[in-house]
């Protein structure tokens, strides 16, 4: 099963300006050279969210959320990496064909909503402070950012995510999809979390 090589993810971003795409979903304001929204991956009431054209990133100063224009894209719209890449390459108007098996019509809809939910927090954990040790022993390890973000790897906290969710999802459904103990604790803590995908790809 081919991956997406660096050369497509590389002219993606080069052809999508940050500013522009985060611009398209949420209003900015600029302030000297960077531009700063509300930041849409925690509960926020004042613009914390920077994003800087220079270098090409956003970063939360509140929940530690940071990344590019592909992660942006994937984290606001809930789809996977590739898609991401794809719906930037089809906005930038670059001929790149990725064909991706979507999880649209599973009968397991709700089980992908929760795995993508708790995926977006435990990223959030790894680029956040009490991530520095976790990133740095990756770096250690000789995965780079790009890895890491392609690969939807994360950190996870102490921080109650299954207490959480189960204002939202069924407590037995948590349990059987391994994220709860019987108390509703979560099952994972303090741990580097790697998750595992079935994703069709063709170039």
């Amino acid at each position: 099963m081919p991956l997406i090589s660096d050369s497509i993810i590389k002219q993606v971003r080069e052809n999508n300006d940050i500013v522009d795409v985060i611009g398209s979903y949420l209003p900015l304001v600029q302030k000297g050279k960077n531009y700063f929204c509300v930041c849409p991956f925690h509960d926020d009431h004042t613009p914390s969210m920077s994003v800087s054209r220079e270098k090409q990133i956003f970063r939360c100063f509140v929940c530690g959320a940071t990344g590019n224009a592909i992660t942006f894209v994937r984290d606001y719209e809930k789809v996977s990496f590739q898609e991401a890449v794809d719906i930037l390459a089809k906005k930038a108007g670059l001929n790149v064909n990725i064909q991706l098996k979507r999880e649209d019509n599973t009968p397991y809809k709700e089980e992908y909503e929760i795995f993508n939910v708790v995926t977006m927090l435990y990223k959030n954990n790894l680029n956040s402070q009490k991530g520095a040790k976790a990133r740095e022993y990756l770096e250690k390890r000789n995965l780079t950012k790009e890895v890491l973000d392609y690969f939807d790897i994360g950190l996870s906290l102490s921080t109650g995510v299954c207490k959480n969710l189960s204002t939202k999802y069924e407590k037995e459904k948590l349990i059987n999809l391994g994220l709860a103990r019987e108390d509703l604790s979560d099952l994972f803590t303090n741990r580097i979390m790697f998750t595992i995908k079935i994703i069709m790809v063709t170039q």
